[in-house]
């Protein structure tokens, strides 16, 4: 948000609960500029019309939209309960859905706007125990893929309503902290190494990651773009796990992810 304002953008920060607002405030103050502070749940239908809504009457268009908001549960598959993957989908992915079914036919009016999906590495790898989390990222790459297709422009490519997607490795964050840890995740003995093992290293690994300013300023330069790719990819480890995924055989491949789950598990990230 800051990173947008600071390039002179209109910006509105959706945040759910108003009340946690000063440390976005203060950075405002700080780089002196001005971000508009919206109620935006966007787990919740009329929270995003509202919002979207609010937005529109203040400035009658939308360019740019950002689905960024989301958390992660350390879980298995299987100990991982039906109602968790439902509670977890309802923010990572049907949130997305929520927020763009509001805001094209604003971009549609305009024949113009950037819809831009916060991916991550864990929308194209299948880690252990955040399979809700990986699951929901996977399913918000197929849906901006067909999003793309759909709003394509046979005429003019280069105009019109672009999808995209920005795939980061790691990211400095609270995304951490705020992780949770389904009910039962402890209660089969085969995964419950694993997830002690990631739950204790976490914190350092995302300490150390790359500033979310790395990511902000790559959505800044995909929307100067005006045939933008279909996604992008932040980081160093984001670079190299693709360039393995995409080099390698499959079962190449699985080998490397176990390899950097090893990494993670003991605290030593292959980061930039």
């Amino acid at each position: 948000a800051i990173e947008f304002a600071k390039n002179g953008d209109i910006v509105f920060a959706g945040l759910r609960d108003l009340a946690k607002k000063d440390a976005l405030e203060a950075a405002a103050l700080k780089e002196n500029v001005q971000v508009n502070l919206v109620q935006l749940d966007i787990a919740d239908d009329s929270s995003v019309k509202n919002a979207v809504e609010q937005v529109k009457i203040s400035h009658g268009r939308i360019d740019v939209l950002v689905n960024n908001a989301g958390y992660g549960v350390f879980g298995s598959v299987e100990s991982t309960t039906i109602e968790e993957f439902k509670e977890q989908f309802d923010t990572d992915f049907f949130g997305a859905i929520r927020t763009i079914q509001n805001v094209l036919p604003i971009m549609r009016s305009q024949k113009s706007g950037y819809i831009i999906n916060i991916s991550s590495v864990a929308g194209w790898i299948g880690f252990p125990v955040v399979s809700a989390y990986v699951t929901c990222k996977f399913a918000l790459e197929g849906l901006t893929e067909c999003l793309r297709q759909e709003l394509y422009n046979d005429d003019e490519p280069e105009k019109g309503i672009h999808s995209i997607l920005i795939e980061p490795g790691v990211v400095n964050t609270k995304f951490y902290e705020n992780m949770k840890t389904a009910k039962h995740a402890f209660d089969i003995d085969d995964y419950k190494k694993v997830i002690e093992k990631f739950q204790e290293n976490g914190a350092e690994i995302f300490k150390e990651a790359m500033q979310p300013e790395k990511v902000a300023k790559k959505i800044l330069s995909v929307i100067e773009e005006v045939d933008p790719e279909p996604r992008y990819r932040v980081g160093y480890d984001a670079e190299q796990y693709w360039a393995d995924k995409t080099t390698l055989t499959p079962l190449e491949f699985e080998k490397v992810v176990r390899g950097i789950v090893k990494d993670f598990s003991e605290g030593n990230p292959e980061n930039d």
